[in-house]
């Protein structure tokens, strides 16, 4: 990527007025790079936001074994600032990972993606954890290629992303729930407990908790029931 890529990277996102459209700048500059898969998140206390374009087979099987919680992007990566490879071409450069995180990079691998880099923008901690995940279906080459000065610009977009995406969202002043969030809460709301939704929604269980999970974080509730009060109360679900 070139200084002019960069330049009009940079003023396209200074002119987006949604993270609809900072979402299609950045996955436009990075699979220009070679990165055909983006992985966003921003978790935080009241807030959720989780995008990618890795295919929803994938997604949905990421929520359903609750891969977050093994995931070694936020168990590692965002320990630490600094850009780091991701996927199992780079098995060598990570040792410490443990068969569990080594068992779940080879699953993701088989989406084709199997070369990364880990961006990092907010430190994992109490007050949340961030960054982007962007990865190659042409493997190791594209990101070795791009070490050094390349990787460091990468990190600079994805920061600059991120900022971007902050903004938008405190102009929406909450990130919006999604249909399946909303459902969830509905069922919720009449009584339901996390089998008999996923019965009804005829999902696994593991992802009604995944959607119940990320309604908590949009709506800033510690609870279920919080969850379904606030909701209630906004107007976004009915009885």
């Amino acid at each position: 990527m070139d200084a002019d890529q960069f330049a009009d990277y940079v003023e396209r996102l200074g002119r987006a007025d949604s993270r609809d459209v900072v979402w299609s700048v950045v996955c436009g500059y990075f699979d220009q790079a070679g990165f055909d898969g983006v992985f966003y998140a921003d978790l935080a206390p009241g807030r959720a936001i989780l995008r990618t374009n890795l295919t929803k087979c994938w997604t949905d099987h990421y929520a359903a074994e609750h891969y977050f919680d093994i995931d070694p992007f936020f168990r590692h990566s965002c320990s630490q600032l600094a850009v780091t490879s991701t996927g199992q071409d780079y098995f060598d450069e990570h040792p410490y990972l443990d068969r569990q995180e080594r068992q779940f990079i080879l699953t993701a691998g088989e989406t084709g993606m199997t070369a990364g880099l880990a961006l990092p923008v907010r430190l994992a901690g109490p007050g949340g954890v961030g960054g982007w995940n962007v990865v190659t279906s042409h493997g190791r080459e594209t990101v070795d290629r791009l070490r050094g000065s390349g990787w460091r610009i990468f990190h600079l977009a994805a920061l600059l992303a991120h900022e971007r995406m902050r903004d938008m969202t405190a102009t929406d002043k909450s990130a919006p729930l999604t249909e399946r969030e909303m459902e969830t809460l509905r069922w919720a709301a009449s009584g339901l407990r996390t089998k008999e939704i996923a019965l009804k929604m005829r999902i696994s269980a593991a992802t009604v908790e995944f959607h119940g999970r990320n309604a908590r974080h949009k709506l800033g509730a510690k609870t279920r029931e919080q969850a379904v009060a606030i909701a209630l109360t906004r107007g976004l679900i009915a009885m």
